[in-house]
């Protein structure tokens, strides 16, 4: 098992399985603030954990901009990102890694480590729906920070997001 805040644990029901990465891997001391999340809605520790039960939703347009610093190097596996269902879903995610200090500019320009697609929520209404995605792991050794850009939604004015959690080991 890996050491520094990492636990042994199952990210859900995907079927990922590995060694879950709670947010007591995740440097909040150092955590840059997010761009473009509503300030009423939930903060960005509260999203890190696999327990929150709050979304945090966007503010001016659709887009988030997440600074995720880790406490130690670690190569990442997996990433599960839980959402309302509807439109306010996030469709385009994009992954940069150690690229810290960027904004919505250079995110636009710069190719991401590995860009990711959430399909479209399957059932309308309320509720919470959640997406695992396997990493390329080769694209993702040796993190120290990972930037996710929520660049695109399923249609409405704002994104929302309950949760993204990571898979993966220490150094």
């Amino acid at each position: 098992m890996g050491g520094s805040g990492i636990n042994a644990e199952d990210t859900g029901s995907s079927g990922i399985h590995g060694e879950y990465m709670g947010s007591s891997g995740i440097n909040a001391e150092y955590m840059g603030a997010v761009l473009n999340n509503d300030e009423d809605t939930a903060p960005v520790a509260a999203i890190l954990t696999a327990s929150n039960e709050t979304i945090m939703l966007s503010d001016a347009d659709e887009q988030l901009l997440f600074f995720i610093p880790f406490r130690a190097n670690v190569q990442l596996t997996a990433m599960s990102i839980s959402f309302p269902k509807g439109e306010r879903a996030p469709q385009t995610i994009k992954l940069f890694a150690n690229c810290p200090n960027v904004d919505f500019d250079d995110v636009a320009d710069r190719k991401p480590t590995q860009a990711l697609t959430v399909p479209e929520p399957k059932e309308a209404g309320d509720g919470v729906a959640q997406h695992d995605f396997t990493l390329a792991i080769t694209r993702f050794n040796n993190i120290q920070q990972l930037t996710v850009f929520v660049e695109s939604n399923h249609g409405d004015e704002v994104t929302g997001v309950r949760n993204i959690v990571f898979s993966g080991r220490s150094g």
